[in-house]
């Protein structure tokens, strides 16, 4: 972590910041930027924000990326992104649905998600870990071969659809400001103000 890169998407492009080789002042605009930004989020936020985020599902992120033997930053960016992605499928579903009663829509959502969810979770794995290019990279036999073990049979080919189905749905956006990049630069402002 001490030598990550991270990009923050700005108006004009894209800054990437090195740790502890910046100055102060661009930090503390950085901070200010990200608290505009989040502020400009926080009131788009969508009723299903958050609910993705629940424990048994972060722990199963989690699982996957220790028996994976990846690096924990995917676990959390892989939370990060099947958040926004289930958020912005669920919108779409429910803007679908007539409105009949909130049982039969609830039953209607879940009967198309249940079959579909456990490998759209392992492509946000996937996805996050092709994030790290500098750890441990993971191919689509490998990623077969784990899924079979857990009992899900698929084949390479549904697997690749998945991840793109995954990306698509992110808007080909898999980097974007989430709580790692504000715990990041604030251990920089830190190192900078104490180190």
């Amino acid at each position: 972590m001490a030598s990550s890169l991270i990009g923050f998407p700005l108006r004009r492009g894209v800054v990437s910041v090195k740790f502890r080789e910046t100055s102060f002042d661009l930090l503390k605009d950085l901070l200010s930027n990200l608290n505009k930004v989040n502020k400009d989020n926080l009131d788009g936020l969508s009723t299903c924000s958050g609910g993705f985020k629940q424990r048994k599902l972060v722990e199963y992120i989690f699982l996957i990326t220790q028996k994976l033997r990846l690096d924990p930053m995917v676990g959390y960016h892989a939370v990060e992104l099947l958040q926004r992605f289930m958020v912005k499928q669920l919108t779409v579903m429910l803007a679908a649905i007539p409105t009949q009663g909130a049982t039969s829509c609830e039953d209607v959502i879940f009967d198309n998600l249940k079959d579909s969810f456990p490998l759209t979770l392992f492509s946000c794995v996937l996805l996050a870990n092709k994030m790290f290019l500098h750890h441990n990279m993971i191919d689509i036999s490998t990623a077969v071969r784990f899924l079979h073990s857990l009992g899900i049979s698929i084949s390479k080919q549904n697997l690749l659809e998945s991840e793109l189905m995954v990306f698509k749905g992110l808007d080909y956006r898999l980097s974007v400001l989430n709580p790692l990049v504000y715990v990041e630069v604030i251990l920089e402002v830190l190192g900078k103000v104490f180190g």
